[in-house]
């Protein structure tokens, strides 16, 4: 990651040097050693700042800087001073505890990011922060979208939302709290169906499981009075314990 970085900030100071340099040169402008390089005392670029969010549910593992990707053998050691080093500007989401220390967009982001992984919690965050989301820049919004994986879905709330309003399209502006209102409630109803099927799938696998070990057994007629009897059947899953999954 820290060399990637590296590029991604090679590649926007490059296009910020590239037009300077073409422009001194045609001018031929500067000095000696400033028309040979291209780039004069007097010209300046904009700073390039780069931040790796990290939102994964355990501590970030990989390497933080340059040098934790370089293998120095023992004889260099004593020049490792002066070895390059390129530092990453990593932000570990879910450990950030004072989301109000940056802008309103930052903090609906990544909090949005740090709750995503209880909806409930996330519900709570945004009922919280009503005043951000109904004033988010659309840039943010469209991040959040790509964060939840529902860009197609979001958006297109955000479009019935705005139908009525016939410069919705074109607002750097948009209120977000209706929409993904909408997309956690389709989102915990989702998660809940998901479990019903979960559990009836797993229930099915354990039925089969309890019937098989019951008729190798020689029980018959003991698969007919545990499907009648759910107390009973109980009974037979820890006596032949079982589990999902589990026919032994």
């Amino acid at each position: 990651m820290p060399f990637r970085v590296l590029e991604y900030d090679y590649i926007r100071y490059k296009e910020q040097l590239e037009p300077i340099i073409a422009a001194n040169r045609a001018a031929k402008a500067g000095k000696k050693g400033e028309f040979l390089s291209g780039f004069q005392k007097t010209d300046k670029l904009i700073p390039v700042i780069t931040l790796v969010l990290y939102w994964g549910e355990e501590e970030w593992s990989g390497p933080t800087c340059l040098k934790d990707m370089l293998r120095i053998p023992e004889q260099y050691r004593p020049y490792e001073s002066v070895i390059s080093n390129y530092p990453l500007n990593l932000i570990q989401v879910r450990k950030i505890e004072k989301l109000d220390a940056y802008s309103p967009d930052m903090k609906a982001l990544l909090g949005f990011i740090k709750y995503s992984a209880d909806l409930n919690r996330l519900r709570t965050f945004i009922q919280e922060n009503t005043g951000i989301f109904e004033h988010l820049s659309r840039r943010t919004s469209e991040v959040i979208a790509v964060v939840t994986r529902s860009q197609r879905r979001l958006r297109k709330l955000l479009e019935q939302q705005g139908s009525g309003d016939t410069q919705s399209q074109d607002k750097e502006v948009v209120n977000m709290c209706k929409a993904l209102d909408d997309w956690l409630e389709e989102s915990i109803e989702k998660g809940i169906e998901q479990g019903i099927e979960q559990g009836i799938e797993q229930g099915i696998v354990q039925i089969n499981a309890l019937n098989q070990a019951l008729i190798r057994s020689g029980r018959q007629e003991d698969v007919v009075r545990a499907a009648l009897d759910p107390a009973y059947q109980k009974e037979l899953l820890a006596q032949f314990h079982i589990k999902i999954g589990n026919a032994n």
